[in-house]
């Protein structure tokens, strides 16, 4: 990814999945972009490898309960408000 020019999270979040495609990225790879993106616009990077670890897509993230986001990924409740915040 880094001989293709794709070195950070502004850059990566522009890629489309032609691109991704074209760099073989596989389903769960796809799915830790997104994550990471979506942390970025957050500004919630300090969450993204314990988030990533859990394996489970975005969607799937953001339909869990506030005390679930807090016993699993140890997430404060002011980070919790903004990472559900769905009008970003």
């Amino acid at each position: 990814m880094l001989k293709e020019g794709w070195d950070d999270v502004p850059t990566l979040k522009i890629m489309n999945s032609e691109d991704m495609d074209s760099i073989n990225m596989t389903q769960q790879q796809k799915a830790a972009l997104e994550l990471r993106s979506y942390l970025h616009d957050c500004a919630l990077l300090q969450y993204e490898d314990k988030l990533e670890a859990s394996r489970k897509f975005l969607p799937e993230i953001l339909n869990l309960s506030i005390a679930d986001l807090s016993s699993q990924f140890g997430m404060k409740r002011g980070h919790i408000a903004r990472f559900i915040d769905r009008n970003k």
